[in-house]
């Protein structure tokens, strides 16, 4: 028994044990498939890579004469086909993230995927059915997405029955780990 060991065991003892929550929550523990919940910055840095190109196309589409629903077909297509066939956006595979199903930890079925775009494209729906104010659009944003703050889901996932991953066990996308190092830090 080494040195170490023997701290940790007298430090394991009820009478030291504190009653109050850790200064720094533990990591999230892993799905049972092994992967992770992507991180909020992950989900907000996807998002905004999805918005930049999904937005030029709507735009051009806008300025060249085209109806204003358009857009919501843009925005359908872009969202809606690649999270069906591969569980990913363009966004989502740059950051190396995906969509899958909360309890079968595969890609969303089709409805699953249509639901999910339902509810997360409802501030885009307003805005052209109803040409409502970008103010009350932004309200209708942060409502839809603001609880991925908090639980790391919104309320597309919660709908949809979806949850936002890591792409792999090993770590998102270009950032891969060993397998069996997340968490640990290295002592010299």
């Amino acid at each position: 028994v080494t040195q170490s060991s023997k701290n940790d065991e007298a430090f394991d003892e009820d009478d030291t044990r504190s009653l109050r929550p850790p200064l720094v929550r533990p990591p999230r523990a892993p799905l049972h498939d092994g992967r992770f919940e992507a991180t909020r910055w992950r989900r907000l840095s996807a998002g905004l890579i999805d918005e930049a190109l999904v937005g030029v196309p709507s735009v051009l589409a806008s300025w060249a004469g085209a109806a204003p629903w358009t857009a919501a077909i843009i925005h359908a297509v872009y969202y809606g086909a690649p999270t069906t066939l591969w569980g990913w956006s363009i966004g989502k595979l740059w950051c190396g993230i995906r969509v899958v199903d909360r309890r079968m930890l595969a890609t969303p079925a089709w409805w699953r995927s249509l639901v999910r775009w339902f509810v997360a494209a409802i501030p885009l729906l307003l805005g052209l059915g109803t040409y409502a104010a970008g103010d009350l659009l932004g309200c209708a944003v942060m409502a839809i997405n603001g609880p991925i703050m908090v639980s790391l889901r919104g309320l597309h996932d919660y709908a949809a029955g979806t949850v936002v991953v890591e792409k792999s066990a090993a770590g998102p996308g270009l950032w891969t780990r060993p397998p069996g190092t997340r968490g640990v830090s290295e002592r010299r």
